[in-house]
């Protein structure tokens, strides 16, 4: 659970199996870090030279050796905080760089269909489509198919719709038969839905 908490604030696999050896074994060399960590020995400098650039860890030098020790955890809030100042700088630079992107674009006839794969798929057509034709009229259509993965579609699709729901238009469903039991049909109203595809 440590770990998995670390990765979501950033950290790799490797870099929180290292922070969180360094919290229980305190100021150590690299050997005893790579076996607490059970990481590669090939990979420990790698891990701890990246961890030193995000300032989660420390190193003193004792006769020429390297003793490495992490932060304390009260300190990973100013890591957060820098990652959010990196990512504003970003979103930034980006809102300037899509007019420019844009200016060299080369003009395409309309395209008839689009495909788009896996779970970010689904999201990224939606949103897409919500952002096209929000100002225009008439009804949105949710074409719903999932035969794996159901809890997860279950969640992208509530999102999706509590979105669509807001433009205050009809909404029609499409699913096939093994999603009609899903949590997200049942649980929403749409004008008409055909479940029998």
């Amino acid at each position: 659970m440590q770990k998995e908490s670390l990765i979501n604030l950033g950290l790799t696999d490797g870099e929180s199996k290292v922070y969180l050896a360094l919290l229980k074994l305190g100021s150590s060399t690299v050997g005893p870090i790579a076996k607490e960590a059970k990481v590669a020995y090939s990979n420990i400098y790698d891990i701890l030279e990246r961890l030193l650039e995000k300032g989660l860890i420390s190193f003193i030098l004792k006769e020429k050796t390297k003793y490495f020790q992490a932060v304390p955890p009260s300190r990973l809030s100013e890591f957060l905080e820098k990652k959010e100042e990196e990512l504003q700088k970003e979103k930034s630079s980006l809102k300037s760089l899509i007019p420019e992107l844009e200016k060299i674009q080369h003009p395409k006839s309309r395209q008839e269909a689009e495909i788009f794969i896996g779970v970010n798929g689904i999201k990224t057509a939606y949103l897409r489509m919500l952002k096209e034709y929000e100002e225009e009229r008439g009804e949105w259509l949710f074409l719903v198919a999932a035969e794996e993965n159901q809890e997860v579609i279950d969640k992208v699709f509530s999102n999706l719709y509590s979105k669509f729901k807001k433009t205050e238009k009809d909404s029609k469903g499409i699913a096939n038969k093994e999603y009609k039991k899903s949590e997200f049909i049942k649980n929403r109203h749409f004008n008409n839905i055909r479940r029998n595809i």
